[in-house]
């Protein structure tokens, strides 16, 4: 996760808290210190270190990939006691997290506390004694956790009602909170958790710092005395190993780090003063490295969204994780409570829930724990700003069912094109059915443990060169044996040194939602509302949507409209469109141009139905409809090709194509075209355009004779393979224009 992206979802905590405009309240004996003045790079080492980050991303309700998930529990059956309550101060959920639990024990974290309670429930009365409230480092600057004047309701006498909006608790006199129920799997927040207040710190001399979340007292033999604390301050007072401070609290894993500032004239190096402590939860069982080494573990979800993808196994030294998108394989470093993974996180994820993911799992270091046989990664503050991965059930160890390829990484651990339509057909009885999407197949798998062993017979047609990138490692990996990883919609097969298949299982009727991606896509007709489109017509707006990752933008005549979409098969959900202006000419006499934006913005502003057929796209709501047609070619087919250059047009007078010239991409930034001598040139290419620089000859041959005009087409080639250049694929026929002048080309088979 960027800095950039860190401060803006500290900024919209903040905003968060502004909105909820609740009076601000402590508990417990405190003391007001002057505001630390932090710099940048302050701000940044405390959201490395995971010291403080509010439940931010909301609204992320489809899975990474996969079918549609279980319906969410029903508020109106849901009781206060043994389901995790989110504080919504605004009408959504936050991270802000509240659980009783059956046995009577209250626990509320956000940011900033912790708060324990013992809670007796009678009626719709609800009591609550023995309250403390544990403090940890957060940053104060972008305004108090949800809690800050919570604090006061969650104390003594107080009434709760539930209703299908969610539930509220009120303090006659003090206030209320808002809370909705947690639609998917957050984990229920804990006591034994590394709190700066009513920890357990252990000092590299064996001693125990211990700070009393009610009075500041200090025991444990560290030292006596007494600590305040306000926010990420703490200073000390009779504590005679530790100067008075302020120090700056950070807590990353299982470590308090404890920073004196010190301004030192330049040149001049200031002794180390920080103290570390190490952090002594009450059941040492859940950071320990045992407890979550040799395991395969299923992401359940992220950061409270539902995931229906994903896996993570670490074992002698390697991670597997799997977000969603793609399988990476990297060495580790494990330590109590925290984790390393080499290399850094990944980029080009291809949701903004696998690339959340990745910034929890590839944090350095990523925290940890295990509780009630869930694994969670926290992403900092709030511990329902997490990950939660399950251990796979004894039926999910199956690798049974219908699978279709989505992702290819080769020996190296690099991303490729999928060029082939791959599918496995894998039944209970472990026979196999399937294609390599060029040669079907037909043997059976035998499994033991995480290893799957493939006994296929297939013909051996010849594919062309775009499929066979695919099909041909298909076959390579599915030769020898495999380690697997199953999770509910996702089976991972990878043989070491050769490449890894991430297949998802198929649903019936539905299509791969990497189809939508690399395309332009032109509206053709709309059918909305009781206007000029009620019966369906032609759009006056020849609009387009193009998909990059997990972003849409559709390009109006008039502007411009950007945001986010979460892409399944069958379904993509658009959220969080802004709209960019720009110039444009009037409306022709009669047009209903302006209407046809008007529909075109309305059905693309939630979640729509997809269907492909052939070049034809159509979005479907149960308010209206939208046609679209492919507008130019996918990059991948583009660049996964030989073409044939077919014919030439010059300034529009059409001339038959002369010799033998073919064009290639051998990598995503270089153009090679071949006649009787060999040319190459760098190429950036985007959906529709390209832009062509430095063509060069690379190897030079004798040439032999050739029709008439053959050195002036290749002057010509040239001079159209420079610059800025428009490029579309219709089925088998590639065409390239620069300005007037065009080349096209065949598909090599």
């Amino acid at each position: 996760m960027t800095d950039q992206r860190m401060d803006a979802r500290l900024r919209e905590a903040g905003e968060r808290w502004r909105a909820a405009n609740l009076p601000l309240v402590e508990l417990g004996e405190t003391e007001e210190l002057p505001p630390l003045r932090r710099s940048k790079r302050s701000r940044v080492v405390l959201a490395a270190a995971a010291a403080s980050v509010v439940a931010l991303v909301v609204g992320l309700t489809l899975a990474l990939r996969g079918s549609t998930p279980p319906p969410p529990p029903s508020v109106d059956n849901a009781g206060l006691q043994g389901n995790v309550w989110l504080v919504s101060p605004g009408g959504g959920p936050s991270t802000a997290a509240l659980y009783i639990s059956r046995a009577g024990v209250l626990v509320a974290d956000d940011d900033c506390r912790v708060i324990g309670a013992k809670a007796t429930v009678t009626d719709n009365r609800l009591t609550l004694t023995d309250v403390t409230v544990r403090l940890k480092p957060c940053t104060d600057q972008y305004g108090p956790g949800f809690y800050a004047a919570g604090t006061r309701v969650l104390q003594g006498a107080a009434t709760f009602h539930i209703d299908a909006r969610g539930m509220t608790i009120t303090h006659a006199g003090v206030g209320s909170l808002r809370f909705v129920l947690a639609q998917t799997p957050v984990p229920p927040p804990s006591l034994d958790v590394a709190t700066l207040t009513g920890t357990d710190w252990v000092a590299p001399d064996g001693s125990v710092l211990r700070i009393d979340p009610r009075t500041g007292r200090l025991s444990g033999g560290y030292c006596g005395g007494r600590a305040l604390v306000t926010g990420s301050a703490v200073r000390f007072i009779g504590c005679p190993v530790a100067a008075p401070g302020p120090y700056f609290a950070l807590v990353s894993g299982g470590t308090l780090t404890l920073v004196r500032p010190q301004l030192a004239p330049i040149g001049h190096r200031v002794p180390n003063s920080d103290l570390k402590f190490r952090w002594r939860p009450v059941d040492p069982s859940i950071i320990s490295p045992a407890s979550l080494t040799g395991r395969t573990w299923q992401l359940e979800s992220v950061d409270g969204s539902r995931a229906s993808a994903g896996s993570l196994r670490i074992a002698n030294g390697t991670a597997v994780v799997d977000d969603g998108c793609a399988t990476y394989r990297r060495h580790i470093h494990m330590a109590t409570g925290t984790f390393t993974i080499a290399g850094g996180a990944p980029a080009h994820a291809c949701t903004g829930q696998a690339d959340t993911a990745d910034s929890f799992v590839f944090n350095s270091p990523a925290v940890w724990s295990v509780r009630d046989g869930k694994l969670i990664v926290y992403g900092g503050g709030s511990q329902a700003f997490s990950l939660v991965y399950g251990t796979a059930a004894s039926g999910q160890t199956s690798l049974a069912g219908d699978w279709t390829l989505t992702g290819v990484l080769d020996g190296g651990e690099h991303s490729r094109a999928v060029t082939a339509a791959a599918a496995l057909k894998i039944g209970s009885g472990q026979d196999v059915t399937g294609t390599d999407g060029c040669r079907s197949f037909t043997g059976t798998v035998a499994t033991q443990r995480d290893t799957a062993t493939f006994s296929l017979t297939m013909p051996e047609p010849a594919c062309s060169t775009r499929v066979e990138q695919t099909a041909g490692l298909v076959d390579q990996v599915l030769g020898a044996p495999v380690t697997f990883q199953v999770g509910p919609t996702s089976l991972v097969l990878r043989r070491d040194g050769v490449g890894t298949l991430t297949f998802t299982k198929s649903a019936a009727g539905l299509q791969n939602p990497e189809l939508l991606l690399a395309s332009q896509w032109q509206v053709q007709s709309i059918t909305f509302g009781s206007g000029p489109y009620r019966d369906g017509a032609p759009s006056d707006d020849p609009a387009t949507l193009s998909f990059s990752g997990d972003r849409y933008t559709v390009a109006h005549t008039c502007y411009l409209v950007s945001g986010d979409a979460f892409r399944l098969a069958g379904t993509v959900r658009f959220s969080g469109g802004t709209v960019d202006q720009h110039s444009c000419p009037a409306p022709p006499p009669g047009s209903a141009r302006d209407e046809a934006a008007h529909a075109i913005d309305a059905i693309i502003s939630a979640g729509v139905r997809w269907t492909m057929n052939g070049s034809t796209l159509k979005l479907e709501t149960n308010d209206g409809t939208l046609v679209l047609e492919r507008s130019g070619g996918n990059v991948a087919d583009l660049t996964g090709s030989t073409w044939q250059l077919t014919g030439t047009e010059h300034d529009a007078a059409a001339s038959s194509a002369i010799g033998d010239t073919t064009l290639r991409f051998p990598d995503e930034s270089t153009l090679s075209i071949t006649r009787c001598y060999t040319s190459q040139a760098s190429v950036d290419v985007v959906t529709d355009s390209m832009t062509v620089s430095g063509l060069h000859v690379t190897k030079a041959l004798p040439c032999p004779s050739g029709p008439a005009g053959t050195q002036e087409q290749n002057n010509f080639i040239d001079s159209v393979l420079n610059g800025d250049v428009s490029w579309s694929i219709d089925g088998d026929q590639l065409t390239i224009t620069n300005g007037t002048n065009g080349l096209t080309f065949t598909r090599r088979r």
